[in-house]
C-alpha cells in the first residue's frame, strides 16, 4: 500500500471513531442540553413547523381549487 492510501484509511478510521464517540455522548442521559444542541433543536422545530403550516395551506388551496 502506498503512503497516501494508508494515510487516507487512517483518517477515515479516526473520523469514524470520533463520530461514534459524539453519537454516544449525545445519546447519554444528561439533565440539560448544550447551547449548540438547543440551537439545533430550536432550528429543526421551526423548520418542521414551517413545513407543517405550508403543507396544511397547500392542502386547503388544493381543496379550494378542486371545487
Amino acid at each position: 500500500m502506498s503512503f497516501f492510501r494508508r494515510k487516507r484509511l487512517f483518517t477515515i478510521l479516526i473520523s469514524l471513531i470520533i463520530l461514534v464517540g459524539l453519537i454516544g455522548y449525545s445519546l447519554s442521559n444528561r439533565e440539560e442540553l448544550s447551547s449548540v444542541e438547543e440551537f439545533i433543536q430550536d432550528t429543526v422545530v421551526r423548520f418542521k413547523m414551517c413545513y407543517y403550516v405550508l403543507s396544511i395551506m397547500s392542502e386547503m388551496l388544493l381543496e379550494i381549487l378542486m371545487k
